[in-house]
């Protein structure tokens, strides 16, 4: 079925054309018709027809004129072009319009005949076009879909994959790792309080999953995991070099998603968001934080991972916080962290045993031998639980709190220096090696991990010390090096835009452009003259 629009003040002209198109076509064509220029433009906003038959000198809005509204209202549109006078003029704007064909009257049925058949066949090939770019686009976004919940799993767990990770992230045409990582979890409203009823939640979304799917991309440009039972993990990134401000509202986009979800669905939603990932190897532990979080929410609400412990009340909630988050920081070769966290825990679990030496004294060995079994290059895995353990000997022989305090942050010390390969070296010294690393590579494909693994610690443990010790991340330390590199290069004046984006580290001239203006607050070009 194809839809045809005729326009022509002449009733002669479109009867003598309905004649002709219903014999030659029957039913395969649609006619509607119009009198004037101003009553074909209303009826092609109605219908989006795919060819329209148009007479050149109509009252009021004349031919051309329709055409040029109509193009913007339906651009698939094929027009045929009707005059009884031969004017070059006209002929010239029916060209740059991309009318198909320009028609003088009077006109034979052969003349019209083949003019329709030529739009029909560019009418099927667009249409044919359509249906193969919308199959191909299935097609990718099923795999798209893989790729996701690929990249998901290769987060849920402990595992070193940070290289399967990122290359999920570059498949999925993720320039960055930063962004949030979000749980959402679905349960029951209840008179007397909240239900995660896991089995029912899971039945009912995997029902509805793929249109949950979508309302959440609809929000924000996102990873969507797999259904987890009653459970979506969803990853929000967030471009690396956007200034402090705008990636605030990041957490925005979190509460969007709240927001729209709880409202749609039948189910109570409860959301635990983590604190912003900067590098790959981060996103294992911030699947954690939102879970952290989310296990301390109520249900109908939303909490950040960066807001939950002022939050907590104590008692056995916090205990199992804190024992999360000393394990995390020091895997993350954090001891200012870690040893604030084992302070805490301490504090808490003398109160909790009554200052019983000798139950505080085993639960302090056990949170060190679990932080030891989270590096693989330790030992102290297998021999942890011996008394014998010279690693453990100076905690058992502790006489009282307070070296058993001093003792256990020795341990501390010396495992955070395991995972953060630092062995003891002055911070001052690893910031000057990183600077170095950075200052030689920063026009290259340079990262937090790149630069981490150059000088033996760990990604995360480098991210503080930028912070603490420079007073901005490293992602914002790259950048202002670059830009102060490309200032340089456009005084000079020897080379164009384009050339100095790829020589400060910016592959694409247009990105390159947009971060330029945000430090500098002008273009390069403007800079430059």
């Amino acid at each position: 079925m194809y839809k045809l629009l005729l326009a022509d003040d002449e009733q002669i002209v479109l009867d003598s054309l309905q004649f002709i198109i219903k014999q030659q076509y029957g039913d395969d064509m649609r006619v509607e018709v119009a009198h004037s220029g101003r009553e074909a433009i209303t009826l092609a906003e109605q219908v989006h027809p795919d060819l329209a038959i148009f007479d050149i000198n109509m009252p009021g809005i004349n031919g051309i004129e329709a055409i040029k509204t109509i193009r913007e209202l339906s651009p698939g549109t094929q027009f045929i072009l009707l005059t009884a006078f031969d004017k070059f003029d006209y002929a010239k704007q029916a060209i740059t319009l991309g009318v198909l064909n320009y028609l003088m009257k009077p006109f034979n049925k052969k003349r019209i005949v083949d003019a329709i058949d030529s739009a029909i066949e560019l009418i099927d090939a667009a249409r044919q076009k359509r249906m193969s770019e919308l199959a191909m686009r299935e097609k990718l976004e099923n795999v798209r879909s893989i790729l996701e919940i690929g990249f998901f799993y290769s987060i849920f767990f402990a595992d070193d994959q940070t290289s399967e990770t990122m290359r999920y992230l570059e498949l999925l045409d993720i320039p960055s790792p930063t962004g949030l990582i979000v749980t959402l979890e679905f349960g029951e409203r209840l008179s007397n309080g909240y239900s995660p009823n896991r089995i029912g939640q899971h039945v009912r979304l995997n029902r509805d999953f793929s249109s949950l799917r979508e309302s959440i991309k609809m929000i924000v440009h996102c990873l969507v995991g797999p259904l987890l039972l009653n459970r979506i993990v969803v990853f929000i990134p967030i471009e690396a070099e956007m200034s402090g401000s705008l990636r605030d509202l990041a957490p925005d986009f979190a509460r969007q998603i709240f927001e729209k979800i709880e409202k749609a669905g039948e189910s109570e939603l409860r959301m635990g968001v983590s604190s912003i990932v900067e590098s790959i190897s981060q996103f294992h532990d911030a699947y954690q934080e939102s879970l952290l979080a989310l296990q301390q929410t109520p249900g109908g609400e939303i909490r950040f991972y960066s807001d939950l412990l002022p939050a907590m009340t104590g008692g056995k909630g916090q205990l199992e916080w804190l024992e999360t988050s000393f394990l995390q920081s020091t895997r993350q070769g954090d001891f200012d962290l870690a040893s604030q966290y084992f302070n805490q825990l301490l504090t808490l679990q003398e109160n909790a045993d009554n200052h019983d030496l000798g139950i505080v004294r085993g639960k302090v060995l056990e949170w060190l031998i679990l932080a030891a079994r989270q590096t693989d290059n330790s030992n102290a895995a297998s021999s942890g639980s011996s008394n014998t353990s010279p690693d453990y000997q100076a905690i058992l022989g502790s006489l009282d709190i307070t070296a058993l305090r001093q003792n256990a942050l020795d341990r501390i010390r010396s495992l955070t220096m395991q995972f953060s390969g630092s062995r003891g070296r002055p911070v001052s010294d690893m910031i000057t090696a990183a600077r170095a690393f950075i200052d030689e590579h920063y026009a290259g494909n340079i990262s937090l991990e790149s630069v981490a693994e150059s000088i033996a610690l760990s990604a995360p443990y480098l991210s503080r010390l930028f912070s603490s010790q420079i007073g901005k991340t490293f992602i914002d330390y790259l950048t202002d090096l670059r830009i102060a590199k490309a200032c340089q290069l456009l005084r000079e004046g020897r080379l164009s835009i384009k050339e100095i984006s790829s020589a400060v580290g910016y592959s694409d001239p247009n990105y390159f452009s947009r971060i330029f203006k945000r430090v500098i607050s002008q273009t390069p070009s403007e800079y430059r003259n």
